[in-house]
């Protein structure tokens, strides 16, 4: 069963006389098989109409309605009853259905439709089963709309994120960095505890670009990204690309002991990879500069404060000849180095 579900996958009653078939004969079909909703009369296999089964019983009710009758042919019950037929044909769907007869008059209401097959037969379909496939194919529809709902939401979920990831790298970008800081730091505020950041660029990347070319250059970002996330995994933490060549990566409730010690081991896993940069002055190998600022955030202060303050320990860092961490003290704004390793 589903939204497109037509009448011909319901159960259809298929008993059917001739219009001069007599009364009598009709009840003992009736009583012998109570769940038919009605009789289908035909003439020279012609359809007239029908007589249900729930009018049928509501007339023989009548005083003297049963002896009148049981002498006289069905067409004679069908013309008192006078009452509206629907015929359908089986493609048409059950919510289409539904829709139309929940159109007729309240005393028609209960009446079985007529369903028409190819073969120009005719058959009943009682109007119950017609509304419980309604009402089933209603929570299918609603069910189909909350999964649909789900999956837009997770659809959403990933856009947002890709639109928060660097193309290149699948770290997150500036935007996304920028947004992160923010948030954290207005945490830190709340409990006091500090934030640091670490801030690196590629040595002598353009020398590198210029060599080796763009694609041996977009590589080698990939191979620094896939080496940053594997030495973060277990860390809460950011890491992103910030511009071009430039990456920055915030550890909430890292004191500067910790930050030093993991922006050290982030210059040596780069080391280990080994990328080629015959442009480099210092190393034969793509080195990296890192700078590194702690803060305990107040509310005089914006998160920028962190961010120029490891900016500007990168600078000493790439002026001190590259290949080392040095770490700024945001509170003092003194700078000092930690370890420049050739």
């Amino acid at each position: 069963m589903n939204i497109n579900s037509t009448l011909e996958e319901l159960q259809l009653y298929d008993y059917t006389v001739d219009f001069n078939e007599s009364v009598n004969e009709v009840i003992k079909n009736f009583k012998n098989f109570p769940e038919i909703p009605g009789v289908i009369l035909t003439e020279n296999n012609q359809f007239i109409g029908i007589v249900s089964q729930k009018s049928f019983w509501q007339y023989m009710s009548r005083p003297y309605s049963l002896e009148l009758s049981l002498k006289r042919s069905i067409y004679y019950v069908y013309q008192f009853l006078n009452l509206k037929t629907l015929v359908f044909s089986k493609d048409i769907s059950i919510v289409e259905a539904a829709r139309k007869i929940l159109k007729r008059k309240e005393k028609s209401l209960a009446e079985p439709i007529v369903v028409k097959l190819n073969s120009g037969e005719y058959k009943l379909l009682d109007i119950r089963q017609l509304l419980i496939a309604q009402a089933e194919i209603h929570e299918l529809s609603n069910l189909l709309i909350i999964n649909l709902c789900k999956d837009l939401e997770k659809t959403n979920k990933k856009l947002k994120l890709l639109a928060n990831l660097d193309g290149l790298t699948q770290l997150a970008n500036q935007r996304l960095f920028d947004e992160y800081l923010q948030t954290e730091w207005n945490e830190a505020l709340k409990s006091t505890k500090s934030l640091s950041l670490i801030v690196f660029e590629l040595d002598y990347f353009k020398a590198y670009d210029e060599i080796y070319g763009h694609a041996k250059a977009d590589d080698s970002l990939r191979q620094i990204a896939k080496a940053i996330k594997e030495l973060i995994k277990e860390k809460e933490c950011l890491a992103a690309r910030y511009v071009e060549d430039v990456f920055a990566i915030l550890f909430p409730g890292t004191n500067e002991a910790h930050a030093i010690t993991i922006a050290e081991d982030i210059r040596q896993k780069i080391l280990t990879l080994e990328i080629a940069n015959s442009g480099s002055k210092i190393s034969p190998y793509l080195t990296i500069s890192l700078g590194v600022s702690t803060t305990v955030p107040v509310q005089e202060e914006a998160p920028d404060i962190l961010f120029v303050a490891a900016d500007r320990a990168l600078s000493r860092s790439k002026r001190s000849g590259g290949n080392c961490v040095i770490i700024s003290d945001s509170q003092s704004n003194s700078i000092k180095t930690n370890r420049n390793i050739f």
